[in-house]
């Protein structure tokens, strides 16, 4: 769920906690001022955060009742029918104009209550399962009895009437928070898939077209490099991928994506609030406070090391609930808050027992990063990034190195980034993918493939928060399973 929390600023403490509870608990929260991106226009930031949101938090008191500014936040809602629960402070007469938008339904209050009520109404919301909300006691308000307030939750109905339903919820100020253990799952990655020049084909197409394959063990042996291979499927839609390495023998073949399969951050700030010192004070790329202060970089940015990587752990992930280690990548923790990936299966998800099978695990060796006590770092994944050096592999395999993003990948990315900066800036529809090298003294950076031939050097330094690059996975497959197609 992403939730925008309405409050007067001088309720920021409460609607702060507010919001790192249901962060901590899986949702995603936008929260001003901390999401305001420096140098956008404040209301259009608002209002972009409104209209993304799956529901409104209304941090209810008297401050708010007479802004014009917090009353066009709930008309914003109410006409997207957008949710709107409203968590009451204090006793408040409404407004007439606040009456109208919040005009009681129903409401349901329980005598002890703390965020445990709230979390439920998040989750009935997100599973659509009820439309009753209980609500709670006053944070920081003495306990006294019930009298009926207003509170509004707006539902749409598809293709029909927005009903907009209205309920309260009032929570307890309990210093009781409920502990969400995140465990880290090593060796997971997001990835995308691409295609540029002969190969481009946009993969709604490729879902649809008939491929003609030969499947038996025998043709696969005569595999070439730069071959395709139809294996696994992510976003709905079959994966294709190019040969770039063969094994001695013939058996094994390193395959790379055709295609950029996603854009997400390879890792995720570790504050939680990408450019947050933890003060609320932003810093920007440029800080000259962070050139040697290496473990701000990471907290502040995200970590660059390919091993605790959250998108090593998501591209080797073959469960609908991902475990990461530290921060999971919501997407608060990214560098214009987008693209977050911290509810999303893993990228092996959709792959059948028998394409997991045919994956093989392969041993990567990895430069260390400032933060590291080794120069090298070895893991073993099943899913991979390439490096610098193996980006020889596609060269010699005469595969593309420019590609462009498939039309699941553009369509799920929630960011204007590659439709204004590649599409109408550079005037390319390919796109940068990352690679798991970092840079050198540096925590908080690894190396991006450039655009294209147009683009002086091949590849590019980027803070590893950053979500609007491509994800373009990499595996090692037995090519003596039945599963491994191969397109001829």
């Amino acid at each position: 769920m992403y939730i925008f929390i309405s409050h007067s600023s001088k309720n920021a403490d409460i609607a702060q906690e507010l919001c790192n509870v249901m962060e901590s608990n899986g949702s995603q929260c936008f929260i001003a001022p901390r999401n305001i991106r420096s140098g956008y226009e404040y209301a259009a930031e608002i209002l972009d955060g409104i209209d993304r949101s799956d529901a409104m938090l209304l941090v209810l008191s008297k401050e708010i009742n007479n802004s014009p500014h917090v009353l066009r936040e709930i008309e914003r809602a109410v006409s997207k029918s957008i949710p709107i629960i409203v968590y009451k402070l204090e006793e408040v007469t409404l407004s007439k104009s606040m009456e109208y938008f919040l005009m009681t339904h129903q409401w349901l209050n329980a005598e002890k209550g703390n965020h445990e009520h709230l979390l439920k109404c998040i989750e009935d919301l997100k599973n659509n399962t009820s439309t009753a909300i209980f609500a709670a006691a006053p944070l920081d308000v003495k306990k006294r009895k019930s009298k009926k307030l207003p509170l509004v939750i707006g539902v749409a109905a598809t293709g029909a009437i927005a009903l907009i339903a209205s309920l309260f919820i009032i929570l307890s100020s309990s210093d009781k928070e409920n502990d969400t253990t995140n465990t880290t799952e090593k060796g997971s990655q997001v990835v995308n898939n691409t295609t540029t020049d002969d190969n481009k084909t946009d993969s709604k197409e490729d879902s649809t077209k008939e491929n003609t394959t030969e499947n038996n063990n025998a043709s696969n042996y005569d595999i070439k490099l730069g071959d395709t291979v139809v294996f696994g499927n992510y976003n709905d839609a079959d994966i294709y991928w190019k040969v770039i390495k063969i094994s001695e023998d013939g058996t094994e073949a390193v395959l790379i994506s055709r295609n950029l399969l996603s854009f997400k951050a390879f890792s995720a700030a570790e504050s939680g609030n990408c450019h947050s010192d933890g003060k609320t004070n932003y810093i920007g790329s440029d800080s000259e406070v962070l050139a040697t202060d290496f473990e701000l970089q990471s907290y502040v940015w995200g970590n660059s090391s390919w091993s605790s990587s959250t998108i090593r752990a998501w591209l080797n992930s073959d469960r609908d609930y991902v475990e990461y280690e530290g921060q999971r990548p919501i997407a608060n923790a990214m560098s214009d808050n987008k693209n977050g990936y911290n509810s999303e299966p893993g990228f092996l998800y959709n792959f059948s027992d028998e394409e997991l099978a045919a994956i093989k695990e392969t041993t990567i060796e990895t430069k260390g990063n400032a933060l590291s006590d080794e120069d090298i770092i070895t893991t073993t994944d099943r899913v991979f990034l390439l490096s610098i050096d193996e980006l020889q592999w596609l060269k010699d395999a005469k595969v593309p190195l420019y590609v462009t993003p498939t039309g699941e990948a553009i369509d799920k990315n929630e960011s204007p980034w590659y439709r204004e900066y590649c599409l109408e800036y550079y005037h390319t529809d390919t796109c940068l993918w990352w690679l798991r090298d970092p840079v050198d003294g540096k925590s908080s950076e690894c190396y991006a493939v450039s655009y294209g031939e147009n683009t002086p050097d091949l590849y590019y330094p980027y803070i590893v928060s950053v979500e609007d690059f491509g994800i373009r996975p990499a595996i090692t497959v037995d090519l003596t399973s039945d599963c491994i197609k191969v397109e001829k």
